[in-house]
C-alpha cells in the first residue's frame, strides 16, 4: 500500500472489517502464517483434534488476531491453518510457547513428512 493513504482493511468472513492504518509513513499490515499439514492414513481425525488444540491455543496468545482451520475441495485429506498476527515478533513469541511447541510435536506425528510451515509479511 503505498504511503500517502490513511489505511487499509481487511475483511474477514463474518467479522468487522480490520484496519491498519500507516504508521512512520509505511503501513502497518499483519504477519501471517500458514500451516498445511496431511494426516499419516488412519490419523485424519487425530490431525483435525490436534489442528484444533493448536489454533484454540494460539487465539489465546497475544498478538494473535484471528486463524482459520482449512481444508481444500480436493480429496487430498489436507488441512490447513491461517493464523493472522499483529507483527512478526507476538507471532515468533506465541509459536514459542511450550504448549504450542507440544502439540506441533503431536502433529508432526500424525502427519505425513513434508508439512510445510510458511509466513509472510508485507513487502
Amino acid at each position: 500500500m503505498p504511503p500517502d493513504l490513511p489505511g487499509a482493511s481487511l475483511f474477514l468472513p463474518h467479522q468487522t472489517p480490520l484496519s491498519f492504518a500507516p504508521t512512520g509513513g509505511v503501513s502497518h499490515m499483519p504477519y501471517i502464517r500458514l500451516s498445511i499439514a496431511k494426516p499419516r492414513r488412519g490419523q485424519e481425525a487425530r490431525l483435525e483434534e490436534l489442528v484444533r488444540k493448536l489454533d484454540e491455543t494460539l487465539k489465546s496468545q497475544p498478538g494473535c488476531i484471528t486463524s482459520y482451520i482449512l481444508r481444500p475441495h480436493d480429496d487430498s485429506g489436507e488441512i490447513a491453518r491461517i493464523g493472522i498476527y499483529e507483527n512478526e515478533d507476538l507471532a515468533e513469541s506465541a509459536a514459542n510457547n511450550q504448549s504450542v511447541m507440544a502439540i506441533r510435536s503431536e502433529m508432526h506425528l500424525a502427519s505425513e513428512p513434508g508439512h510445510v510451515e510458511r509466513a509472510f509479511f508485507t513487502v
